[in-house]
């Protein structure tokens, strides 16, 4: 997720932030709305392995604990 203002590039959300922002978008429409299921455990799937998502690359690479 990228986010843009006056258009241009001011960060983007690592999958772990727009995992946290999609939680709270589901909470937020199905307190309205009836949603189907989340899927178990879609915030640790796959996809937030996928390099797309680490733009620029290593940037969303955990940080090593030091010791």
């Amino acid at each position: 997720m990228r986010k843009v203002r006056e258009g241009r590039d001011d960060g983007h959300l690592c999958p772990a932030g727009a995992a946290l922002i999609g939680d709270s978008v589901y909470t937020a429409v199905g307190g309205l709305y009836p949603l189907p299921a989340r899927a178990d455990r879609w915030w640790s799937a796959e996809w937030t392995d996928d390099p797309r998502y680490d733009d620029p690359p290593g940037g969303c690479r955990s940080p090593v604990p030091s010791g």
